[in-house]
């Protein structure tokens, strides 16, 4: 959410925004190349929404939250056909990849957090692909404001500066502090 206050304070004093997050197609390309299915994806992108629904109090049931879920999914992601799942389907799909019976009330954002080692969640393995993505996105949005600005005002979450800072500082060297009297 602070990006977008960010964006409006920008805009509102007549500085130029770019975001910096990736097109779907670009995720979804990445994720079938490490071998992720689109039903992956797709039994993937609702389950980043549960708890969001939840926190929101949007749709009254399940049921109505999936049934909007699964259509913004598939239009979002362009999945079509089997990759489409019911609720039963991607309960099935759930209790498969991540080895633990789904209990749409018990779904957190953990589910999803990006973790790769042996003991994460097939769900928490496929985040961390898509943090890998987004990560790179972000920098190339800032190498590219860096390229025609001389200042750039980067706002982003923090749990994404590890990766980020390791990829410019391969791009752009170590950050150098310069203050009026110098470097």
């Amino acid at each position: 959410m602070e990006s977008y206050y960010a964006a409006s304070l920008a805009l509102a004093g007549s500085a130029v925004f770019a975001g910096g997050e990736p097109a779907p197609q670009e995720i979804k390309q990445w994720l079938l190349s490490k071998g992720y299915t689109e039903k992956d994806i797709f039994g993937y992108s609702i389950l980043t929404e549960i708890p969001v629904w939840r926190r929101q109090g949007g749709a009254e049931s399940f049921s109505d939250f999936y049934s909007a879920a699964s259509r913004n999914a598939g239009r979002m992601y362009k999945l079509t056909g089997a990759a489409l799942m019911s609720e039963s389907e991607l309960a099935a799909w759930y209790s498969q990849r991540n080895k633990k019976q789904f209990d749409s009330g018990a779904i957190t954002i953990q589910e999803t957090a990006p973790y790769n080692a042996a003991d994460s969640l097939f769900t928490q393995k496929m985040d961390y692909q898509v943090a890998r993505v987004r990560d790179a996105a972000v920098c190339r949005a800032i190498a590219e404001g860096l390229n025609r600005f001389d200042r750039v005002l980067v706002v982003y979450g923090a749990g994404h500066f590890g990766m980020e800072q390791k990829i410019l500082r391969k791009m752009l060297g170590r950050p150098v502090l310069r203050t009026a009297s110098g470097p």
